[in-house]
């Protein structure tokens, strides 16, 4: 399960300090922005040196925004490869990048052949170890993010299925409104230097939209939805019954990778009576994990209900001296038809009798409903 890890001082991350490889080949070519103006020029000056506007798709690429110089993202470029983007060259003047908003619609499709959206957009193609970097070298060097609409931004993708294939590619957004997963700040989307990098590397473990545990017929139903799994394993379901001792239960195969919604679902068949803490343990294909939010559900069971089964002429129910709560039991037929009802309180010691000998012989249910919700179902023979 992997990340694009952002790493700046002020998201309260840890820094990388890599140093642009001027000595390697890049065999994509060399580009340099030496005007103000927008990233994409249809015709007529813009604001590349000889070389011209690196392709959209560009692999293999050194990009550097000189200082001084300020570019408006207005197109999608997909960095692959060894790609790097520098954001300044000498830090003797403001250098940025200023990725406005488009329209916020969806890019049709979301997961296409390659990812070019229409959008403005800067896209790295996860790598390991990370070899697509964006690198903000100095203290004015400034990535500007403030102003993006609903797909605009700075975007990992990776690689699910076949390359150029509709399904090739799956989508993370990573910067810009609406961010997914978002970052540490709500509100603050601008990164500067010095020394600060993003790069298509790191750990990212998988993604939740929900977890959720209910109690469902004395059983708990635990359901969870990812929304991102890169490398995953399997998700090892955790029980405790005081939120500090751990016990594993179970676990359920992970998808593995997948850039869409997966739902997921576990059954405990035997919760603990009283309070039971649940949480995911998130494994990834290299060992490595992460821990859920933690879930609760207090399950109050029937206990000390004695029956005389099969029963003849009467239903004899003898609660437990300890049984302290009032309860309602309920006679039904299999197909849920309510024969008796009866309200009781304080029930501790005694016995209840219902008559049942003009019931014909079979198969019944006895539903017995304590005060505080708990609810316990017995069968009950009728043999008179």
């Amino acid at each position: 399960m992997k990340k694009l890890y952002f790493l700046t001082s002020i998201f309260v991350c840890s820094f990388i300090l890599l140093s642009p490889a001027y000595s390697q080949n890049y065999s994509g070519g060399i580009y340099t922005a030496v005007r103000n103006g927008n990233w994409h020029t249809p015709s007529g000056i813009n604001v590349w040196d000889v070389n011209g506007e690196p392709p959209s798709i560009c692999n293999n690429c050194l990009i550097t925004i000189n200082s001084g110089v300020t570019v408006t993202l207005n197109t999608d470029i997909f960095l692959q490869g060894t790609s790097t983007l520098n954001i300044g060259s000498d830090g003797s003047a403001t250098s940025k990048i200023n990725i406005p908003g488009t329209n916020g619609s969806a890019p049709s499709p979301s997961v296409a052949p390659l990812p070019i959206s229409g959008k403005n957009r800067i896209d790295l193609e996860y790598s390991h170890p990370g070899n697509v970097q964006i690198h903000l070298l100095y203290a004015n060097s400034i990535l500007d993010a403030s102003n993006t609409r609903r797909y605009d931004g700075v975007y990992l993708y990776l690689l699910l299925g076949t390359p150029n294939t509709n399904g090739g590619y799956g989508e993370i957004k990573r910067m810009g409104r609406n961010s997914y997963p978002a970052f540490p700040s709500s509100t603050t989307r601008i990164i500067t230097g010095p020394a600060s990098t993003l790069t298509s590397d790191g750990t990212l473990p998988v993604i939740l939209t929900s977890f959720n545990a209910q109690l469902v017929d004395n059983a708990c139903l635990l359901t969870w939805t990812s929304e991102l799994e890169i490398n995953s394993s399997r998700f090892e379901i955790q029980r405790s019954g005081d939120g500090a001792t751990w016990l594993a239960i179970g676990t359920v195969a992970a998808k593995g990778n997948s850039a869409t919604s997966t739902d997921y679902s576990f059954t405990d068949p035997s919760p603990l009576s009283g309070t039971n803490y649940y949480r995911l343990k998130e494994i990834d294909l290299d060992g490595n994990f992460k821990l859920s939010d933690i879930r609760q559900v207090r399950a109050a069971f029937i206990k000390g209900v004695k029956l005389i089964n099969p029963a003849k002429s009467t239903v004899q129910v003898t609660f437990g001296s300890d049984f302290s709560s009032n309860l309602s039991l309920r006679l039904l037929s299999l197909n849920g038809k309510i024969l008796q009802q009866r309200q009781v309180n304080n029930p501790a010691g005694t016995t209840i009798y219902l008559p049942v000998s003009n019931y014909a012989n079979g198969i019944y249910m006895l539903h017995v409903i304590a005060a505080d919700g708990s609810q316990k179902i017995y069968k009950i023979a009728i043999a008179n």
